[in-house]
């Protein structure tokens, strides 16, 4: 008996609590980066200024460094609010597994400003783009993630009202290919009903 079912069972069986673990170390990342940034006193302060400014000077990419230096910078204020309730949204979203689509998104769009900003800074650079693969797998198999809000929705029938992952959640819980294939097979009879009432339809007319 060859091992390799044995090994895509195991994988399978261990992938959502690794969606888990991925889910929730990101968001405890996030939040952390919110609570040193208020420590800090960013908010009513100019440090986001300065570290646009740095940026502009030093790492970013070129394009990206007229953005910073002609609209980010001249709306430090605001846009530091902006970053913060962000960063504790996406925190706190990824931490439950809440909303996890719209959630992951708004995460690879955040790494993707400061991999830009960062261009150069291969250390800082490297951490963004983990952090965007990491959203991204989590984008991608929302509905197979373990122990989230979204999962618990979607068994109470609510996911595809609140997340998208709530199809694919209802899927897994249900058996995931058994499932699809068992709604493809009434939609089969459904239109192999209406050809044949559509045929004796026309056979009255005649």
């Amino acid at each position: 008996m060859s091992a390799q079912p044995t090994i895509r069972r195991a994988v399978l069986d261990w992938f959502p609590w690794l969606l888990l673990v991925l889910r929730v170390a990101m968001g405890l990342f996030f939040l952390m980066e919110a609570e040193h940034q208020i420590a800090s006193g960013y908010v009513g302060g100019d440090d986001l200024a300065m570290k646009l400014q740095k940026a502009a000077d030093d790492s970013a990419v070129p394009g990206y460094r007229y953005l910073l230096e002609h609209v980010f910078i001249e709306i430090d204020q605001p846009l530091t609010v902006l970053v913060i309730v962000g960063e504790i949204c996406v925190g706190v979203g990824l931490i439950l597994g809440l909303f996890t689509r719209l959630t992951a998104a708004a995460a690879i769009f955040m790494n993707l400003n400061f991999l830009l900003m960062n261009g150069t800074s291969l250390g800082a650079s490297g951490v963004d783009l983990a952090f965007i693969a990491g959203a991204a797998l989590l984008f991608v198999y929302a509905g197979r993630q373990a122990l989230s809000v979204d999962g618990a929705l979607a068994q109470r029938g609510l996911g595809a009202r609140f997340d998208v992952g709530g199809v694919d959640a209802a899927l897994e819980e249900g058996g995931g290919d058994h499932a699809a294939g068992e709604a493809l097979a009434v939609a089969d009879d459904e239109v192999g009903d209406a050809r044949g009432e559509l045929e004796n339809g026309g056979k009255a007319a005649e």
